[in-house]
């Protein structure tokens, strides 16, 4: 096949593949109906995005996030104790599990505003490096925060 006759060609299949006219697109539907008007029923509420819990000391965090999945966080001193903050939002239970203590917690989520909750441990291994674990049921957004502390009381989030 020569040059003019390859050009030819290449012109046809653009312009049988590559055109269409107004006339050939489908009709579009109907804008909807407007909003209902104001005080017909109650507003929608506006859901807080999730983000791992703010913490004095941060070794490690994940998300926002959905779905099963494990992070890192690093090592501490000896002698601190292990923050683990989360939260989270939609109808569910996360299962939260950190292997090197030997600890796993349950987290119950809502499905309006975002709901944090945390768990301290002051165990002889907390100072390690580890992994967090989580599982989560479809439809549930959530984010982990580890810290460290002086004290292993439940953190303020």
């Amino acid at each position: 096949m020569n040059h003019a006759r390859s050009a030819a060609v290449l012109a046809l299949l653009v312009a049988a593949v590559g055109c269409t006219s107004e006339a050939d697109a489908p009709e579009r539907p109907a804008s909807s109906p407007p909003a209902a008007t104001a005080g017909s029923g109650p507003a929608p509420r506006q859901s807080t995005p999730v983000t791992p819990p703010q913490l004095g000391s941060t070794a490690g965090a994940h998300g926002p996030a959905r779905g099963n999945a494990a992070f890192r966080y690093a090592a501490g001193a000896r002698g601190e104790a292990l923050t683990v903050a989360v939260s989270c939002q939609g109808d569910g239970t996360l299962r939260i599990r950190i292997p090197v203590l030997g600890a796993a917690f349950p987290v119950e989520c809502g499905t309006g505003e975002s709901d944090a909750t945390g768990a301290g441990f002051d165990l002889p291994a907390a100072h390690l490096a580890g992994t967090v674990h989580v599982t989560a049921p479809p439809g549930v957004t959530w984010a982990v925060a580890v810290g460290r502390g002086e004290s292993a009381e439940t953190p303020p989030v």
